[in-house]
């Protein structure tokens, strides 16, 4: 699927705002009701149905899906991208960091969400296979700090993927990607359904942000041209 021609900069710089500001105000819907304990017969009963099929080889898939939303493979990814974007312009400028600081301030917010939110992690006896890659141990796990990362960094890669071959299955490979790694981080019980939907808004309203400010940065200048 072929996209039409380019739309002017400043009015996608203005949708990505618009949905930035969007996904931040159900995000806090979301929090306020994930608070008040609403939805846990939900997420448990999710749970449940997400571990129907478990087995010992699924195990390692999903252990294996959950790592591509790990520090170490996320981090990984978000080097390659500003060094793609270095090589490109030949020159070093600050703005070329403003994806990975509004990656960190979305982290900062996760964190706090972890510390304020008061939804307790799954019970232990549901856990599923090893824990590998670094990890942060709070008493809460709202909201998912996995898919925080996974949907900016791949959604940065989706972006850049469909500018250079002007596709729109990258985008569709993009959420497939994210909601994969979503299912691993239930299947494992490492997260409710809800820590994953946290995690996939803040993660979709810095992306939106990082368009919206450093839309250059964002997309790689000079890449596909």
């Amino acid at each position: 699927m072929r996209l039409p021609e380019p739309i002017d900069e400043k009015a996608g710089q203005r949708a990505a705002a618009t949905w930035a500001v969007v996904l931040l105000v159900v995000l806090g819907l979301l929090s306020a009701v994930v608070n008040a304990r609403w939805l846990a017969a939900s997420d448990s009963r999710l749970l449940t149905i997400a571990q129907t099929p478990a087995t010992s080889p699924l195990d390692v898939v999903m252990v294996v899906t959950s790592l591509l939303g790990s520090v170490e493979v996320t981090s990984g990814v978000m080097a390659a991208l500003v060094a793609a974007t270095l090589l490109q312009r030949r020159r070093l400028s600050i703005d070329v960091l403003a994806p990975v600081a509004f990656l960190l301030v979305a982290t900062v917010i996760e964190v706090a969400g972890k510390l304020i939110i008061h939804q307790p992690s799954p019970p232990a006896v549901l856990m599923r296979g090893p824990r590998v890659g670094v990890g942060l141990s709070t008493q809460y796990s709202f909201p998912s700090g996995h898919m925080v990362r996974a949907t900016f960094v791949y959604g940065l890669v989706a972006l850049r993927l469909v500018r250079r071959f002007r596709s729109v299955w990258w985008l569709w490979l993009c959420v497939l990607l994210v909601w994969t790694i979503g299912l691993s981080r239930v299947y494992l019980a490492n997260h409710w359904p809800t820590d994953v939907a946290g995690g996939i808004l803040l993660g979709g309203a810095a992306l939106g942000l990082s368009l919206a400010f450093a839309a250059r940065a964002s997309l790689g200048e000079g890449i596909g041209t």
